[in-house]
This record gives C-alpha cells, sequence and structure tokens, in this order.
C-alpha cells in the first residue's frame, strides 16, 4: 500500500492510496463474494455466481468500484492512517475513486491545533466596581412598586395601573401578540409591544376594544416590521397602584430591616455584591477572548459543523421548555428557516470552538489537572446544597452525583474553573 499525503488549506489532508495487485485481486474476490448472497442472479445459487456476472448485476464496473473501496477502507484505513502520520479529528471519507489503476483519495478532517504564542505576556485591566446613587434609586423604585397599594376601580384604565386583560394581535393570519388574561402593569416597559400600552389606556372592566398597530420599522422582530397588527382588547379589571413613600414604614414593611436608612444601605450592598460578580464573569470573559485572538486556533470544517449541529440541538431543547412542543411552530412563528436560525447559531459557535480549544490546550501547558479529592468535594458540597436548599435524601442525591457522567460533569467544572482562574492571574501578573 503506498499512500501519498497533501496537506489543505482547509486543516485536512488529502490521502491517495494505491494498493498492490494482491490486495485489490483478494478485496475482488471478497466483496463479489458477499454481493453474491444478497444479489438474485437467475440460474445462480447464493454465493455462487460468477465475480462478472455479479458486478454487472450491482451497474457495472464504476458501482463495483464503490463497493471495493469502501471494503478496502474498511480493512487498511488505520494503517493508511498511521503511515501518513496524520492526526485525524473525526472519520475521513472517500473522495474519489479511480478504476485503472485503482486508487481512492480520502478527505481526512485533522486534529485541531492550537498555537498559543506568548499568552504570559498578556495583562488585562481589572475593572473598577462602583454604585451609583441612581442605580440605588432604580431598585428603591422596584421595591416601592412590589409594594403598591392596589384597589380596584370602575374607571377607564391609566398608565401605571395593574390591568387584567385577554389582548391578541394578528397579521397575516398569525397570532404574534398574546397576553391571555393575566395582570400586568400598564406601561410601554411590561406590556412591550410598541403603541400597545396607549391603545388599552381608556378601556374600562368588561369593554372590549380593537385597533390596528403598526410596527415600527426597527422593531426587535424582524417578520414584524413595518407590519400592521390587528389588536383586540377585552378588559377583564382595572386597579389602581398607589407607592408607598421612601421611608421606615416601607423598610418594615418590605425588609427586615426597622429604618429606611438601613434598608437603602442594604439595597446599596446587594448592588454592589450584584455588580461585583457581573464584573467578575465580563472580567474572565474579556481574559478568555484575548488569550482566544492572541492565539493561532485551526480546525476543519467538520469540526466547526459538529458544534453548530450541538448548539441547534442545546437551542432546542431551550424551546422546548419554554412551551413549544414542535419546533417547526418556534420557526414558523419567528418567520424563520431551520438554515437561518443555523447560520445565526454559527458566530457564536466559532467562538466558543475556539476560546475551549484554547483552554484545553492551556491546560496541558500549565498542567491543570483535577484531584479524586477535589471531585469528592465537590460532590459533597452538591449534596447538601440540595438537601438544604430542595429538600433532597442526601443518600440518595449523593448516589445520582457519584454516576459516571454526573463525575464527568463536575470534573470538567472544576477543571475549566481551575483554567479561567489561571488565565486571570496571568491577566493580572501574577
Amino acid at each position: 500500500m503506498e499512500v501519498q499525503v497533501e496537506t489543505l488549506d482547509t486543516h485536512e489532508a488529502k490521502l491517495t492510496i494505491a494498493f498492490d495487485d494482491a490486495t485489490i485481486a483478494k478485496t475482488r474476490r471478497d466483496v463479489a463474494e458477499k454481493l453474491s448472497r444478497s444479489v438474485r442472479l437467475p440460474g445462480f445459487r447464493p454465493g455462487k455466481a460468477p465475480m462478472s456476472a455479479v458486478i454487472a448485476a450491482v451497474g457495472g464496473e464504476d458501482a463495483f468500484a464503490g463497493e471495493l473501496a469502501d471494503e478496502l477502507a474498511r480493512r487498511h484505513y488505520a494503517a493508511a492512517l498511521e503511515q501518513a502520520k496524520v492526526n485525524p479529528y473525526g472519520p475521513g471519507h472517500v473522495e474519489k475513486v479511480d478504476v485503472d489503476p485503482f486508487r481512492m483519495i480520502v478527505r481526512v478532517p485533522l486534529e485541531p491545533l492550537v498555537d498559543l504564542k506568548d499568552y504570559t505576556a498578556i495583562r488585562v485591566t481589572a475593572p473598577v466596581v462602583e454604585v451609583t446613587d441612581s442605580e440605588i434609586e432604580v431598585e428603591l423604585q422596584a421595591i416601592r412598586e412590589d409594594n403598591a397599594i392596589i384597589e380596584a376601580v370602575e374607571r377607564p384604565a391609566e398608565l401605571g395601573d395593574l390591568i387584567q386583560a385577554k389582548i391578541t394581535g394578528e397579521t397575516e393570519g398569525r397570532t404574534v401578540i398574546s397576553i391571555n388574561n393575566r395582570k400586568v402593569v400598564l406601561n410601554e416597559e411590561r406590556v412591550n409591544v410598541p403603541g400597545l400600552a396607549a391603545a388599552v389606556v381608556g378601556v374600562a372592566a368588561g369593554e372590549t376594544k380593537e385597533t390596528v398597530l403598526v410596527m415600527p420599522e426597527d422593531f426587535e422582530r424582524e417578520d414584524l416590521r413595518g407590519k400592521e397588527v390587528t389588536v383586540k382588547i377585552e378588559m377583564t379589571s382595572v386597579s389602581s397602584r398607589t407607592l408607598p413613600e421612601l421611608d421606615d414604614n416601607l423598610a418594615l414593611a418590605a425588609s427586615k430591616f426597622a429604618t429606611y436608612a438601613e434598608l437603602r444601605a442594604d439595597v446599596a450592598a446587594r448592588i454592589r455584591e450584584r455588580k461585583i460578580a457581573d464584573a467578575a464573569r465580563q472580567y474572565e470573559d474579556q481574559i478568555l477572548g484575548t488569550f482566544a485572538d492572541l492565539s493561532k486556533v485551526v480546525f476543519p470544517p467538520s469540526y466547526l459543523e459538529d458544534r453548530v449541529a450541538e448548539a441547534m440541538e442545546d437551542f432546542k431543547a431551550q424551546v422546548k421548555q419554554s412551551g413549544f412542543n414542535e419546533f417547526e411552530d418556534y420557526l414558523k412563528l419567528q418567520g424563520q428557516t431551520l438554515e437561518q436560525l443555523e447560520e445565526e447559531l454559527r458566530p457564536g459557535a466559532e467562538r466558543r470552538s475556539r476560546r475551549g480549544l484554547v483552554m484545553r490546550e492551556l491546560t496541558k501547558a500549565e498542567n491543570i489537572t483535577v484531584t479524586r479529592d477535589e471531585v469528592e468535594a465537590a460532590v459533597t458540597a452538591e449534596a447538601e446544597h440540595q438537601v438544604e436548599h430542595h429538600g433532597a435524601d442526601l443518600r440518595e442525591v449523593t448516589k445520582i452525583l457519584r454516576r459516571k457522567e454526573n463525575v464527568d460533569s463536575i470534573e470538567n467544572q472544576l477543571l475549566s474553573r481551575k483554567v479561567i482562574d489561571r488565565m486571570v492571574n496571568i491577566a493580572r501578573g501574577l
């Protein structure tokens, strides 16, 4: 067997594999014998037809060549890879078969490669977290909103009221707005459809109103931009909302604190804690992006296609959890094809691919590992968390967490955490 190797710009190898006459002759006989058992040939018992008759029955020499190539690949592909000294990412495929002389050309996707370059020189300035008075006021306003005094009124609805209504909107035979008789605060932020809150103003309990809204050209849903939507409003109830004052009484009603000053200080502390966590996540993402941008990462097309397929399956699961039994129904509602969605998911899949490969390479470069004791400690901690917060049985949840797939998942999470922590330390010059 002779193997010629050509490395392609797509990070694939093209193997041209030629076989000696004896190997081809034996494999031809074996393939013909195998086919003769499944091909019905008049005048011959199964497995007893001559090779020429079998070849003719399957469509001639060209068709038989495909069967022959498949069998040769099954028998000799591994040896061809070893001889070619290539490291495949996944299975190759026969791209072309030449009959005379017999040879086959196989395209093989190569294992992704990562060059981290001089990653130890990376520096990223850590963010500074500040809490502003306006941020505190927004949070306090939300507390006021949550503790509003609600009173049913007989008048038509006004902005700021708490309404209960069934609201539907249709365009081109599709239902695009659906508020199924639930309570909602009447403002543009809560209703979230341009012009809808204003259309509801003036409708009293027991009344019905129909109107037409024209969606703006920059509406977030592309399939509705510039479209006329026929809206039907069926009002069930209207209630006024009176917001409490920002004082000690609000603190007593809305928190464990006795004074407004304590409530405000707690709000500021919680905002700071949240912003620190958000800033840490953004900082880590920035660092990971910097590592990925510095590194040279190459992978074959099939690697990215696999990641896009995984992203699609994850997205389908999310759609199902949101209440869609059929994924096609979701696509119709969005006015989107499967191909369009795949292209939408592709950039994110490629970005995650690059970053994941960089993390994998850094794991090796920095000799980062996870010990059995660390995994066991994480299992114990998670089991105790499940018991404390969900009332789970300790023995049962521990048994579940120690299943191989869960242990592997925990180990991967711990490893990822260690790698990210190492990246952060490098970026800080530590």
